[in-house]
């Protein structure tokens, strides 16, 4: 059994409550890539970790949830529409 451990990760926070550590795959290139979690109405807070470069097009978009995004100051483009619907997204924090 092979365990790829990736340098590129998010942690979300579920509506429920629960925080969960979400690994993106080495094909992501340090990017969020479009479309990953659209339409997750359970996310509520999300935190970029430092080797995240990119968030695509409707990566996030119709989340219609979240709340809170953490990014770091590392991130060099959020691309059009990643958070398109996100109409409870009041705080954009950078880090």
């Amino acid at each position: 059994m092979a365990l790829y451990i990736s340098k590129y990760f998010i942690t979300v926070e579920w509506t429920s409550g629960e925080e969960e550590m979400i690994l993106l795959g080495k094909n992501s290139k340090g990017s969020i890539l479009p479309k990953t979690f659209q339409g997750e109405d359970n996310i509520k807070r999300v935190e970029v970790s430092k080797g995240i470069e990119y968030i695509c097009a409707d990566a996030f978009a119709n989340c219609s949830n979240l709340e809170e995004i953490i990014i770091p100051a590392s991130l060099k483009e959020i691309n059009a529409y990643a958070f398109r619907g996100c109409d409870k997204l009041s705080s954009i924090v950078v880090n």
